[in-house]
């Protein structure tokens, strides 16, 4: 029988390997096209959809009330930045800036820590300062830009 953990394990390592890589190689070959970068968006979406869940369902040591409103306000904030893109820009997306790619990484680097149990409240208020701060960071940013760019780095950064 496949234990449900290994099939998790190697689920994990590829999707995150393969976001890292498709981004990287579409610039390098200068293959970008507005639907990757939707595709991309999308997959994050998903991904950390499915990471909240299996946090939530699968760990004991979080202070579940602290950590849900955690998840549950950045959540809030991702998901209106996605109606508001809709609504300005007439398209779905998440911007790829240097504040979310961060997110993602940490949360990348941090769930199998969490995952296997171990304390790290210190990693936790940063992963989620990091992810308030990049949300709202691109909420500004669609607030202030009069055309969508996807690929843009930060709001000081173009």
């Amino acid at each position: 029988m496949i234990d449900f953990q290994m099939i998790f394990i190697i689920a994990y390592i590829l999707c995150g390997v393969t976001d890292i890589l498709d981004g990287f190689l579409a610039r390098r070959y200068k293959c970008e096209t507005k639907f990757g970068a939707q595709l991309d968006s999308a997959g994050d979406f998903i991904f950390c959809g499915v990471l909240i869940y299996i946090l939530i369902t699968h760990t004991d040591f979080f202070d579940m009330k602290r950590i849900s409103a955690e998840i549950i306000f950045v959540a809030l904030i991702r998901i209106a930045n996605i109606f508001i893109t809709k609504i300005k820009f007439r398209t779905w997306g998440i911007m790829h800036t240097l504040g979310n790619k961060a997110t993602g990484i940490l949360l990348f680097i941090g769930v199998p820590f969490f995952l296997s149990g171990s304390n790290f409240l210190f990693a936790e208020i940063f992963i989620f300062a990091i992810a308030f701060v990049s949300a709202s960071e691109e909420m500004i940013m669609l607030f202030k830009c009069r055309e969508y760019e996807i690929n843009r780095k930060s709001l000081f950064i173009k």
